[in-house]
């Protein structure tokens, strides 16, 4: 793998192996505080399985949207339903959420806010070092901050940016009985 120029890839039935195991554990973890709560078996089940959806598209949501090109979509004369269809679709399944919003819990979240803006830090370092892919090697945006080799921390900063926005999706779920 190192000598095709895949640097820390592996994959799971297609998926990157730390994706899986990352919204995985955002099912679960909704599954967990909504049975603490006594809610009914399926409702645990649809409910942490939209959540789960909806943590995966918002991801690709933001994930997508921070290549320079998509932002086209937002220009005249690309703004059409055919060319606009990936911004619909990822952010109509990244809604999902609202699938459980009688359990969600906004107001007084601190857990919920400080999870989101250590994910924002995260995920901007990761843009203003020029968006690295470690995949490839490449960079995809314009850089700000230079590192000598930035593409082990792209890594880190693409796995650990992924994984506090899925605990920040499960820390909605977090309420004060």
């Amino acid at each position: 793998m190192v000598q095709k120029g895949y640097y820390y890839w592996s994959s799971f039935f297609g998926a990157q192996s730390s994706s899986t195991i990352f919204f995985s554990l955002v099912f679960l973890g909704v599954a967990v505080q909504l049975a603490r709560r006594n809610v009914a078996d399926l409702e645990i089940f649809s409910v942490a399985l939209a959540t789960t959806i909806s943590a995966i598209w918002l991801y690709e949501l933001i994930y997508h949207y921070s290549f320079i090109g998509y932002f086209n979509f937002f220009r005249y004369p690309f703004f059409q339903f055919s060319d606009a269809s990936t911004l619909l679709m990822d952010g109509t399944l990244s809604l999902l959420i609202l699938v459980g919003y009688k359990h969600i819990s906004v107001k007084r979240n601190y857990v919920l806010w400080g999870l989101l803006l250590i994910f924002v830090a995260l995920y901007a370092t990761w843009l203003l070092l020029g968006f690295p892919q470690y995949t490839d090697r490449t960079f995809k945006l314009e850089r700000f901050l230079y590192l000598e080799d930035p593409f082990p921390a792209a890594f880190l900063l693409n796995r650990f940016s992924k994984l506090f926005l899925c605990i920040a999706w499960v820390s909605l779920f977090l309420r004060r009985d």
